[in-house]
């Protein structure tokens, strides 16, 4: 229980400071060890989730998402968004290891019990990092701009979120993304393969695969 209340306390003094930065945020949770913070505009919401350990001060995970309310709004005729936060649609994943880095120093400072100065540096680690993922990607045309037309397609589930095929389709087609046909002609291929190996494992994820782009392409 000390745990926990300590965890409380890091966020109840974080949590002003994201207010001013203009994130809302939920109740510490207890049971994930975690706090939640968002923000939205008309186009999309930036998520920043803080999960601790469940078991000290340290930090297990401290990521930012963005949310596409054009994409979701698409996506959720076809899937549960809410399933695995599959409303979640880009990841922070361009400075992994700078992320990393910086968590592992934030759980060296955490081992001293200064909690005003820990939640000081986790507020230093959201400016730092988090905040110019947000204000690089701040719309749908910068996502298929700087990621779909730059980044090697192997790598695109690394950036993508989730169901990353369903979302890149949708943003490929609504930024009439000269790659949208071959994408999709690739991944229909990589569908069937799978069908064929496992029919009862993957032909429901194929049918998916064609209502969304039936939908896509006479839709939109």
């Amino acid at each position: 229980m000390k745990i926990v209340e300590s965890q409380k306390n890091i966020c109840s003094i974080l949590k002003p400071d994201m207010l001013n930065l203009g994130f809302e945020s939920d109740e510490f949770s207890p049971h994930f060890y975690s706090i939640h913070f968002s923000v939205s505009d008309l186009q999309k919401t930036k998520h920043i989730t803080l999960q601790f350990f469940n078991d000290s001060l340290g930090i297990n995970s401290l990521r930012g998402f963005i949310a596409l309310k054009q994409v979701n709004a698409i996506l959720e005729k076809f899937i549960d968004i809410k399933l695995n936060k599959e409303y979640c649609t880009l990841n922070n994943y361009e400075k992994k290891e700078i992320i990393q880095t910086g968590i592992k120093n934030l759980n060296d400072i955490s081992k001293q019990k200064n909690t005003n100065q820990y939640s000081l540096e986790i507020l230093n680690h959201v400016n730092e990092i988090i905040l110019p993922f947000f204000d690089k990607y701040p719309d749908l045309q910068s996502i298929n701009d700087k990621i779909l037309n730059q980044v090697p397609e192997k790598d695109y589930p690394e950036w993508i979120h989730g169901q990353s095929t369903l979302k890149i389709l949708i943003i490929m087609k609504l930024c009439d993304n000269p790659k949208y046909e071959a994408y999709k002609a690739s991944k229909e291929k990589e569908y069937m393969f799978f069908v064929n190996q496992n029919p009862t494992m993957w032909k429901p994820a194929y049918d998916t695969f064609l209502s969304l782009v039936k939908y896509l392409d006479e839709k939109l």
